[in-house]
């Protein structure tokens, strides 16, 4: 049975009015990775997946038929053969994601499914800002909402190896996947090149004001790599590290955008974050 886009979305909008609301049961005879066979979109595949996944239970009857072990177990002993038991795990589920089914989005895509593409654009972004082999705990925040509330768990992203598939967790909750065909897409944010290193500081900001960065539209590479690259602060905060020359890159790219922008309260979040960069540079200085 397979599913027009509009049956799709049907019934992603059902899961996500009902998710953390309502139980839902589904039986299936395939593995997760076949469900694209049912829903044709891969992007509100995953996005359904991901909806069932968190906080659930996955059952697994096994392969041997329910009928089949009924009626042996009702034959004589002689020919009695053991039927399988079913089995109830409580497993850390895995969001396994192909980056290239979030790339160039039609306009009428749902908003959960674009925002799950923002989200793991970002965590791409982080990942590629600094070098593989080191898992660290960015500024990202956790898209989850158990219980209606914001979780207050951020990302730890970790690249194994250059090239290798991106895997991501909740530093809370247990949100956690993996991303691969990351590799030259818009989010790849690797050098190409050597850079030399030079003396760098550290810069304590808000949540506030790293969301306020993350938002900035005309940046170059360096600039968008130095705000990836921005870590979790023990007192809930976050840290910018960054050069002098970084900082007042930084600085130009937020007032550059400031005013211009036709937002008032966006404007408002652009300017306490000129406000917190500057003063950082001057005191720095």
């Amino acid at each position: 049975m397979e599913l027009d886009d509009r049956g799709t979305e049907l019934l992603f909008q059902v899961l996500t009015e009902r998710e953390e609301r309502s139980a839902v049961a589904i039986a299936s005879n395939d593995p997760f990775s076949g469900w694209t066979m049912t829903f044709a979109d891969p992007r509100l595949c995953a996005a359904i997946v991901d909806r069932l996944t968190f906080a659930g239970q996955i059952i697994e009857t096994g392969t041997t038929s329910y009928r089949l072990a009924h009626a042996r177990a009702a034959a004589p002993p002689a020919d009695h053969t053991p039927g399988s038991t079913g089995r109830v795990d409580t497993l850390r589920k895995v969001m396994v994601t192909d980056l290239q089914h979030f790339l160039d989005l039609p306009p009428d895509t749902p908003g959960p499914a674009r925002r799950l593409a923002e989200h793991l654009g970002n965590i791409v972004r982080a990942a590629t800002s600094g070098d593989a082999g080191t898992g660290w705990e960015t500024a990202l925040p956790c898209r989850r909402r158990p219980a209606s509330r914001a979780c207050p768990g951020r990302m730890i992203v970790l690249r194994t190896e250059p090239d290798t598939p991106i895997r991501w967790q909740c530093s809370v909750c247990d949100d956690t996947g993996m991303i691969s065909n990351w590799q030259d897409s818009p989010f790849d944010l690797r050098r190409r090149g050597l850079a030399v290193a030079e003396p760098a500081k550290d810069i304590v900001i808000t949540n506030e004001i790293a969301a306020a960065l993350r938002e900035l539209k005309l940046l170059d590479p360096d600039c968008e790599r130095l705000i990836f690259r921005i870590r979790a602060h023990r007192d809930n905060g976050a840290i910018l590290t960054a050069t002098d020359e970084d900082l007042d890159q930084l600085i130009g790219a937020v007032a550059a955008e400031a005013n211009h922008e036709p937002n008032r309260r966006r404007q408002q979040r652009l300017d306490a974050a000129f406000d917190v960069l500057h003063n950082a540079a001057i005191d720095g200085r």
